[in-house]
């Protein structure tokens, strides 16, 4: 059975779906703002003019401008409904871009975390698909070709990283990672943890020719 989306579902990245948003609905303020002041300054001027001028008796007056005044009434009903459609396309428009990468995002969380079998699924009416399968087609060859992986079980800055062994090296070399730091094979949970130099130097002899 397929589920339905929720409408918090629409709303997964707050901070870029509101700027989204809020500029949508800025820009709609903005131009009826404009609208306003022109028939408020015009139409709204010349038809008491008009009214005035007119030979007519005061009720007759009286009902003209009440129509006026039902007149301003459906137009603000109608820049309301405005607005509201306006956000509403808003929402799910930019739903299109933050949809997507919720998923790339939680999906590289989840490989950073060991799950290197994830990949990107998107709905048929999603954005980027193009772009999220030559993605998921990168994290395919990573995985063929990746070396171990291990995650930093002891350091001040990259506490519980993943890394593959190239890039620790880099990382001490880089005085990013102390060589004494301890480090834990992804694949191999129930190994202790040793320190990255250890690693490293393993890595190092294992990929000398014989």
């Amino acid at each position: 059975m397929v589920k339905r989306r929720k409408l918090r579902n629409y709303w997964l990245i707050p901070s870029y779906q509101g700027r989204y948003v809020g500029f949508l609905v800025v820009a709609c303020l903005i131009v009826m703002a404009g609208y306003g002041f022109v028939f408020y300054s015009f139409i709204s001027e010349n038809y008491e003019t008009i009214v005035e001028l007119a030979p007519m008796e005061e009720s007759a007056q009286d009902n003209l401008y009440k129509e006026l005044r039902t007149i301003i009434i459906y137009l603000c009903s109608l820049s309301a409904l405005f607005l509201a459609a306006i956000t509403f396309i808003g929402v799910v428009f930019s739903h299109k871009v933050a949809g997507p990468m919720f998923k790339i995002k939680t999906v590289c969380n989840a490989i950073n975390n060991g799950q290197f079998g994830r990949r990107i699924a998107l709905r048929p009416g999603d954005d980027f698909r193009e772009v999220v399968a030559d993605l998921n087609r990168a994290l395919n060859t990573l995985h063929v070709v990746r070396s171990k992986v291990f995650k930093v079980t002891q350091s001040e800055t990259l506490l519980n990283e993943v890394f593959a062994v190239e890039r620790l090296a880099a990382l001490v070399d880089e005085k990013k990672l102390s060589a004494t730091a301890l480090v834990k094979n992804v694949d191999a949970p129930d190994e202790a943890a040793v320190p990255v130099m250890n690693v490293i130097v393993d890595y190092q002899q294992a990929a000398k020719p014989a």
